[in-house]
């Protein structure tokens, strides 16, 4: 996810750039630990490290350049960079070890985007918290912690950058500014209700865009379109629930029995409706989705770095519908980062193809991949998540693991 100042200038169609139109640079992350804490050891590829304290996570949420975790009892603890505010907490700093939120106690899910996090409770309530950095970077960072109402009891709930949405049992989603920059939300608007969408089991929110899987493995999209990211193959505005359209393998061969798979590689030449989806996830401009038996991996809408097709998706790095993409199959689920996406196998370990200039791919390399390699040594994860350039697995045991970094720099 992105720091929405700017992130209005990357994920428009076409013209998707890195963080203030430079190739980001780290200065190096955190010394961590190398094994997971007060669990049996676990044995970690360089540049994979394991979150201090966190022995009992239940859920994981990734924002832009923070993580949070539920842990049992339904407490919040979150990490990573508060420079824009995304932890909460006041100073502009790294938080290398996990820090509590007590006002998300009693929660049953967690999402995360750019600089907002939101649980829903037990309760029903949908409670988030934001922040913003000002114009100038030793400005004082803008908090605000905000109870979503329109949001009350809703089934299930996904974070965007400027938006936050709530699936309800009547079948239609809700959405709701975030609680910090409606500067942004009033120019950069999508509808806020969406009737007819189904049996939602799981939502997620991109720039101005947002995508529900359904009960039956199919999924709706709605919200702008200019960049292919309701996978329909139309342009513009989609104000009414549409479907992504059957994914269309570059290379059919190594898909013989995915699901929804049209033969050849025209596109956007398929007239299915994706179907046998079993897990997705929204990046600012784009969305990935497991599909079928096989768990193979499809993309749409935009993923390009400057132009350069990072994940294979097509020329420039665009695609207004689904495309098979080579290296995954067995996968359980899947994780959008700006450029780069990780899906988790069967066995628990985990493939990462995309930008990797932050070792956001976990290979222990910063070379990009346009097929997906696995990070070594990882097995029995059970969850992940991704943000700009970080990319976080939870483990079966409870313990939690990440690679890439949470800080953006940038080069002059």
């Amino acid at each position: 996810m992105r720091n929405p100042k700017n992130l209005l200038h990357v994920v428009l169609p076409l013209t998707l750039l890195v963080l203030a139109g430079c190739p980001s640079k780290t200065k190096g992350d955190p010394s961590l630990p190398k094994t997971a804490p007060d669990k049996p050891a676990m044995v970690l590829p360089a540049g994979v490290f394991a979150i201090p304290g966190i022995d009992d996570a239940q859920q994981l949420a990734v924002g832009d350049q923070h993580a949070c975790v539920i842990r049992a009892g339904g407490r919040v603890f979150c990490w990573g960079d508060n420079t824009t505010g995304g932890l909460g907490l006041p100073e502009k700093k790294i938080y290398d070890k996990p820090v509590e939120f007590p006002q998300a106690a009693d929660a049953v899910q967690i999402a995360a985007s750019t600089t907002t996090t939101c649980v829903r409770k037990k309760t029903g309530v949908v409670f988030c918290w934001s922040g913003n950095q000002g114009p100038a970077t030793n400005e004082p960072l803008e908090l605000k912690n905000q109870t979503m109402t329109k949001l009350k009891d809703a089934r299930t709930i996904g974070v965007g950058p400027l938006h936050v949405c709530g699936a309800l049992a009547d079948g239609s989603v809700r959405c709701e500014e975030v609680p910090v920059m409606p500067q942004y939300t009033s120019i950069y608007s999508m509808p806020t209700e969406f009737t007819g969408v189904g049996d939602v089991v799981s939502l997620e929110v991109g720039f101005q865009f947002l995508c529900a899987r359904l009960k039956g493995g199919e999924v709706r999209c709605m919200g702008t379109n200019r960049g292919g990211q309701t996978g329909n193959g139309a342009d513009g505005e989609e104000k009414d629930p549409v479907s992504p359209k059957g994914a269309s393998a570059m290379t059919p061969e190594l898909f013989p029995k995915a699901s929804s798979v049209c033969p050849g590689i025209e596109l956007p030449a398929c007239e299915q409706n994706l179907s046998g989806v079993t897990d997705l996830s929204l990046s600012p401009g784009g969305a990935c989705a497991v599909i079928g038996a096989d768990g193979a991996v499809a993309c749409w809408g935009s993923f390009d770095y400057r132009g350069d097709d990072v994940l294979g998706i097509g020329e420039n790095g665009f695609a207004r519908v689904p495309v098979l993409l080579g290296g995954i199959t067995g996968a359980r689920a899947v994780a959008t980062g700006l450029f780069h996406v990780c899906a988790l196998t069967g066995d628990g370990g985990v493939s990462c193809f995309g930008k990797n200039d932050l070792g956001q791919l976990g290979d222990g390399t910063k070379t990009d991949r346009k097929t997906a390699g696995p990070v070594p040594q990882l097995t029995g994860m059970t969850q992940l998540g991704a943000g700009h350039s970080i990319t976080c697995a939870l483990h079966g045991t409870g313990s939690v693991v990440c690679w890439g970094t949470y800080r953006e720099e940038t080069e002059e």
